[in-house]
Formats: structure tokens, C-alpha cells, sequence
């Protein structure tokens, strides 16, 4: 008969593992309870835990693994573990040597002349939110210099010179606001607008489009977005910086990934909507009274008193129109929830329209300010925005072109254009 004798050592050393291995899932697991809470802004795995939180509880249960095997499988799994480490080390080396290249230009962003182009998109603030929504079919057409406009709509009466919301790119080139404005004063009206410029940039791609151009006898309407000319002007004026390591990494990216798999939807989402009537109402646009762009004014100002004294001294007319907030003509007539990142209303408006007036009494200058012809509209139970993006809907567009076109100043110079 064969006996089995078991050293002592070996029974301690047993109980020993269990205890280390207990107590490294117990630490990650309290870890986790610890720390798991949804995050004020964006997303976190499965809403509850950010980065650092994964990384210590993966370290524990890492330990844990490795406290339950033999020396050869723990030799084994240290190895696989160098060479999976080895093999992503050289992915990210790949990673952040091709990503070096300039990151690709989204179509509106910069002049593309002569294009012809036809697609899908989805509304800015669903996408920015991660919100479930149809892509909606676009139709993208440029004119000479690259701007979209009908094709051979290189020079007109009526010049709009914007961002985004003259671009109008959710709307059929009959809904937008430039189309509709033609419509109205039954003069050819020509697009100079891009996303994302600031006021002081887009008065350079006019520059541009314009070069040689007669203006005696045209009007030019700059368009001015209370929403974003602030930021973009703050932008032009400081650059953000290069994005880090981290940002550039696959690591992040992958992480990134992780978390808008487990939480779609950032947690901020809510908070950033409003009832309008039965429709939710996102808002992508969150301003702070007081903060640093507000600081960026005086710099704007100057921009539009040198545009409109070029545009003068080569005999044109040059109008202002002030595009308001989202907020500021919805935000009156939705239902805020308790804990709204929105409310109240008037600590979240910009100083824009209060400027702009101001500057128009100083300097002479025509201003039309948007705000009443689409609180009118939107009093009547109108939605002028769409609900989940940034811009006008069909219905804001049509507003805002019925408004300047019966524009008193505008009337004016038209007529005189005419003679």
C-alpha cells in the first residue's frame, strides 16, 4: 500500500494563496464599489468607472490570477503577457506615427470648389450626446469658389457671408435661409459661408471670393452666431494646443470605445434638454456668464469695423445680423428638469446682443438682431430648431429669411441698387 505524506510547508502554503487571492478580488471588488459612480460629464465603463478605476482593478485581479497558479504556468502567463504587451507597443508606435498626418477636413469646412456631392448626416447634438437618431440625405453643391450655392451662382446682388447655419446642410438647397432670401427680395443672393469660422475668418473667405468684384450696388449681410462666435473667435486668438499621448494613443482610443459600447449615451444628455411642447429639445451650446470668451469682443468689434470700412471703400453696403442662441429663443417655452445644466436661462446667454447694439449705436452700423422674429415663431408652438442639432429647421430658416427681408435697411440699399 502507497502512503501520501504531505509536508506542512505545502498546506501553508495552500492557505496562504487562498488568503492572497481572497483578498485581492475582495480589494478589487471594494474598489469598485468604492469608486463606482457616474461621471458629471461624458462617459465611464458602463456609466460607473473611469480609467484609473480599471486600471487598479485589473491589477488586482491580475494578482489574483497569478497567486492561483504554478511557478511554470505563472512563467507562462508572464511571458504571453510580455509579448501581447511587445505586440501593442508597436501598434501604438504605428498608431501615433501615421497619426501625425493632419486630421481630414469635413466637408463645409473649407472651400471645395465645383463639388457636387451627395450623402448622409446626423444632427450635430445627437451625435455629440450619443443619442439614437436617422441619418438624414444631403445634397452638397458648390459654386467657382467653393462655397454652396447653386452651381454657376458665383457673383450676385445680395451677398450672406456666415457660418454654419447659412451653409444649412440638413436642409434641401430650397429650405435654406440664403435660397429662401432670394425668393423673397427676387434678387440673385450668393453663400460665402463654412463651419466652424470664426467671424474675423469668414470675412477673409469673402475677401477672397470677392477679389476683384464690383461692389458699387451690392449689399453685403454678415450673419454672426451668438452660439459659437465667441468660442471660435477664442480659438482663432489661441489656438488649442496639440493633442497629448494619450489623446493620440490606440489605448484611448480603445478605452473610448469601451465606454460608448457600455453607456451610448452621455450622462450630461439630460441635463441638456428641454420640453418643447411634447418634443425634447437638446442643446449643444452651454455658455457661462463671466467666462474667458466673453473676453473676446473687443476683438470681434474691430473685425466688423474693418470689414464694413473695406466693403464701404470699394462701394458696397454691409449689414450685421445676429443669429441668437438656441436657448435664448427656445429656452423660454420648454420645461427644464430640476437638476438642468440650463437653468436658469439667464445665466447661460452671452452678452452678444447687449455688444452688438451697443456697437451699432457707437459706429452707425445696420443691425438686425433675429431674436424677436423667431420668439414669435416659436410662441406660436413652432420649433425653429431642429431638436437634436445646432441649426435651423426648415421652419427657422424660412423665419429668419421673412425677416430680413423685410429689413427696413435692406429694403433701402436694394432699392437704391436698382436705380
Amino acid at each position: 500500500m502507497r502512503v501520501l505524506l504531505h509536508h506542512p510547508g505545502t498546506a501553508m502554503r495552500r492557505l496562504t494563496r487562498c488568503l492572497w487571492i481572497a483578498g485581492a478580488l475582495a480589494g478589487c471588488a471594494v474598489w469598485l464599489w468604492h469608486r463606482a459612480e457616474p461621471p458629471v460629464y461624458g462617459r465611464a465603463l458602463f456609466g460607473r468607472w473611469r480609467v484609473p478605476d480599471i486600471a487598479v482593478a485589473g491589477v488586482l485581479a491580475y494578482a489574483a490570477l497569478l497567486a492561483n497558479m504554478s511557478r511554470r504556468a505563472r512563467l507562462h502567463l508572464l511571458v504571453a503577457t510580455g509579448s501581447c504587451a511587445l505586440t501593442w507597443l508597436v501598434l501604438e508606435a504605428a498608431v501615433l506615427t501615421l497619426g501625425g498626418a493632419a486630421r481630414a477636413t469635413i466637408l463645409g469646412e473649407a472651400p471645395l470648389p465645383n463639388a457636387d456631392i451627395v450623402g448622409e448626416t446626423t444632427p450635430d447634438t445627437a451625435r455629440f450626446f450619443g443619442l439614437p437618431c436617422a441619418p438624414i440625405p444631403f445634397h452638397y453643391v458648390t459654386n467657382v469658389h467653393g462655397y454652396r450655392n447653386p452651381r454657376g451662382r458665383d457673383t450676385g446682388t445680395l451677398w450672406c457671408v456666415g457660418d454654419s447655419c447659412l451653409v444649412a446642410a440638413m436642409l434641401d438647397w430650397s429650405d435654406t435661409p440664403v435660397c429662401r432670401l432670394e425668393q423673397l427680395v427676387g434678387r440673385p443672393c450668393v453663400n460665402v459661408a463654412l463651419i466652424a469660422k470664426s467671424p474675423q475668418e469668414i470675412q477673409t473667405e469673402f475677401q477672397r471670393a470677392a477679389a476683384g468684384e464690383e461692389l458699387h450696388g451690392r449689399v453685403i449681410l454678415q450673419f454672426l452666431c451668438e452660439d459659437n462666435d465667441l468660442l471660435d473667435s477664442a480659438r482663432l486668438a489661441q489656438p488649442p494646443p496639440a493633442p497629448s499621448l494619450w489623446q493620440r494613443c490606440l489605448l484611448n482610443k480603445a478605452v473610448n470605445l469601451l465606454f460608448t459600447l457600455t453607456q451610448r449615451v452621455a450622462v450630461e444628455s439630460d441635463r441638456r434638454s428641454g420640453m418643447f411642447g411634447d418634443t425634447p429639445v437638446r442643446f449643444l451650446w452651454q455658455h457661462e456668464r463671466g467666462s474667458a470668451c466673453e473676453q473676446q469682443w473687443p476683438a470681434i468689434e474691430r473685425s466688423l469695423d474693418a470689414f464694413r470700412a473695406s466693403i464701404e471703400a470699394r462701394g458696397g453696403a454691409v449689414g450685421f445680423v445676429l443669429i441668437p442662441q438656441k436657448l435664448r429663443v427656445l429656452g423660454p417655452f420648454c420645461r427644464f428638469p430640476r437638476n438642468s445644466d440650463l437653468w436658469p436661462i439667464a445665466e447661460h446667454l452671452t452678452p452678444v446682443p447687449q455688444q452688438l447694439a451697443a456697437w451699432s449705436r457707437r459706429s452707425g452700423a445696420a443691425v438686425l438682431d433675429l431674436t424677436n422674429a423667431l420668439q414669435a415663431r416659436a410662441a406660436a408652438g413652432t420649433l425653429v430648431w431642429f431638436a437634436d442639432d445646432s441649426h435651423w429647421n426648415a421652419a427657422g430658416a424660412a423665419t429668419a429669411a421673412a425677416a430680413v427681408a423685410a429689413w427696413p435697411w435692406l429694403r433701402r440699399q436694394l432699392a437704391r441698387s436698382s436705380r
